[in-house]
């Protein structure tokens, strides 16, 4: 175990004997500004374990505090390939002791200390301790070049004494059922490999739809599954083609002529979604069982506008909910963000994801 302390008159932390039965947290944290999450008096500490990120020293963060901590092993992982080799009769090759070691030096992590957070209750103290710990570890990201992410958080209620301790797993998101339904298709993936190893553009394709999947934030998620949309229809060279309606009827413009597709990314993705799915099938409401707004041209403007959100920033309805506005795509936004605040989960993104799996599926067998 390794404890620091900031030498008197100097910025720097230094390495020091470790004084057992006291926190070095408490210890040796400089005055910070308290983080307060709401008006409640209910006082919590948090802890917040990162791993793959590597410090060489404390660092005061303001409301956090920032020490480097054993790396993590990779005793699961040992331990679910060992079951497997059991059962298939191999004797046992891993040599558990270079293996844990090998993976702590290449696993480094952190622990972030908030010593000050106002919450009504432990799950909310660590809520706020998980959101500015993310916050966090984004800018660490482009400091340290390294991509952390929590695995455990502690919470100690500063009066009481009592504590309450998570461990973080990555959920499956998946298919729960089995067999040809599934996705498990050996034929189906032998052949789509043929194709992977053969083109770029492909393998961009189910990078971007794996990493989309993996991201824990909606709008995040919403941004990264629009943004492979629209890489996919830009590869079409689908602007100045006739524009038509779900049907394939030829629409009109004012004047009575013949509408082209414009180089605008909501058209060119309609027109993707419209090419791949009408053609397998769909109907443009095929996807609005649970949506209030489910047309395949009413959700497009809602994901396009959540994605300018996120890529532009600035003012919409959804952060200030009294801004004066007649723009339909905003209020739509809002309605649909309302919508989220009632659910679990978003069934817009939701949506856009299902959507993405069957565009990028289609691709696959092209």
């Amino acid at each position: 175990m390794r404890c620091w302390r900031r030498k008197r008159g100097c910025s720097r932390w230094i390495e020091s004997p470790c004084i057992r039965k006291q926190s070095p947290f408490k210890q040796y944290r400089q005055p910070n500004t308290p983080m307060t999450h709401s008006a409640n008096e209910n006082r919590y500490s948090a802890i917040v374990f990162v791993r793959d990120l590597l410090l060489t020293q404390p660092l005061n963060l303001g409301v956090a505090d920032a020490f480097p901590i054993q790396g993590i092993s990779c005793r699961d992982s040992i331990d679910a390939a060992d079951e497997h080799l059991k059962s298939r009769g191999m004797s046992k090759t891993i040599n558990e002791h270079i293996h844990t070691e090998r993976a702590r030096n290449k696993q480094p992590s952190i622990a972030l200390n908030f010593p000050d957070i106002t919450a009504n209750t432990p799950d909310e103290a660590a809520q706020a301790a998980k959101s500015e710990a993310q916050l966090l570890i984004s800018l660490l990201a482009v400091h340290r070049g390294g991509a952390g992410s929590i695995f455990a958080i502690h919470i100690r209620h500063s009066d009481s004494g009592m504590t309450y301790f998570m461990v973080i797993t990555p959920q499956y998101q998946g298919n729960q059922i089995g067999g040809h339904a599934g996705g498990e298709q050996p034929q189906t993936i032998r052949q789509r490999m043929e194709r992977l190893r053969s083109s770029d553009r492909l393998r961009l394709y189910v990078e971007l739809y794996r990493e989309a999947l993996r991201e824990p934030n909606n709008d995040l998620m919403c941004f990264r599954f629009w943004s492979l949309l629209e890489t996919i229809a830009r590869s079409k060279s689908l602007s100045g083609q006739p524009k038509l309606d779900w049907e394939g009827n030829q629409l009109i413009n004012g004047k009575g002529l013949p509408r082209t597709i414009q180089d605008q990314a909501e058209e060119i993705v309609f027109e993707l979604l419209r090419r791949t799915l009408a053609h397998r099938g769909y109907a443009e409401s095929s996807f609005s069982s649970n949506l209030e707004q489910g047309k395949i041209s009413e959700l497009i403007p809602i994901w396009y506008r959540r994605r300018n959100c996120v890529a532009h920033g600035g003012d919409c309805l959804c952060r200030n909910p009294g801004l004066s506005t007649e723009q339909t795509k905003f209020k739509n936004c809002k309605r649909a963000r309302d919508k989220v605040t009632l659910e679990t989960m978003d069934p817009y993104v939701d949506t856009l994801r299902s959507i993405t799996w069957r565009i990028v599926d289609s691709e696959l067998d092209q």
